[in-house]
């Protein structure tokens, strides 16, 4: 995050950043999933807030930075298609599905 700003204002910024979409909106905060990070400078121990966005935009995100592409998923699609890394995520899906199929 960058100083002053929520955690809802940070996830708004990173989802701009990373697929230059703007028209989109906070409907679901999933939870927090905790990752270790090792670097040669030392370990960083990083909390990340997921949430679910909605739009009514049907432009593909285009790719920024690290990514290689995007596009949509449905609910069940977007569980099946998460890669191993990403369990704890995966999990928070999981364990929201009806909520999610409500929005």
């Amino acid at each position: 995050t960058i100083l002053g700003e929520t955690i809802e204002e940070t996830a708004i910024r990173e989802v701009k950043e990373e697929t230059g979409l703007d028209d989109f909106k906070i409907v679901l905060e999933l939870g927090t999933v905790n990752r270790k990070f090792k670097f040669s400078g030392g370990d960083i121990d990083k909390d990340i807030h997921i949430f679910i966005f909605k739009t009514d935009s049907k432009t593909t995100p285009i790719p920024k930075d690290k990514h290689k592409s995007t596009r949509w998923f449905g609910i069940d699609e977007g569980i099946k298609e998460i890669h191993f890394y990403y369990e704890p995520e995966k999990e928070l899906l999981l364990k929201n599905k009806k909520e999610l199929e409500k929005v």
